[in-house]
């Protein structure tokens, strides 16, 4: 069974990231959530975890203030 809603999930999440970030590094990072949250079928109901919003929260914010090389 594919998880194709938490993978959905998780792009929707990674859109806090500017587009140029996401556009180089996007299909490596769903790939490493995935790889984390293990098998979990959609009808569950999965969702990326707070920590992984957060993750991705603050490394935006990094980004954005060039904290972070591009």
């Amino acid at each position: 069974m594919t998880a194709f809603l938490l993978e959905q999930r998780y792009r929707h999440v990674l859109r806090l990231l500017p587009a140029s970030y996401r556009a180089e590094r996007e299909e490596e990072m769903v790939a490493e959530f995935m790889d984390m949250s293990g098998e979990v079928p959609d009808e569950v109901n999965p969702r990326p975890r707070w920590g992984e919003i957060a993750s991705v929260l603050a490394l935006s914010v990094r980004i954005r203030l060039g904290i972070t090389p591009q």
